[in-house]
């Protein structure tokens, strides 16, 4: 089972243009417009606040793996 819905290191997050749907594509339960919003928002300010970064990994919706 998948531990998480998105996970990339930081440089290749700031270039990826497939987040959101595979946000949408890994989740369980179904997407509202109020959560694709959020996370259009949230995938959005983190590309813009990780610019000068280009190590390190970035991790969505993380979950425990037995939930």
């Amino acid at each position: 089972m998948k531990r998480c819905y998105y996970s990339s290191s930081i440089s290749e997050f700031k270039k990826a243009d497939n987040v959101l749907q595979e946000l949408t594509k890994q989740s369980e339960f179904d997407i509202n417009l109020t959560q694709r919003n959020a996370w259009e928002e949230e995938i959005s300010i983190l590309k813009d606040l990780l610019q000068p970064y280009s190590n390190g990994q970035i991790i969505f919706e993380y979950g425990d793996i037995y939930n």
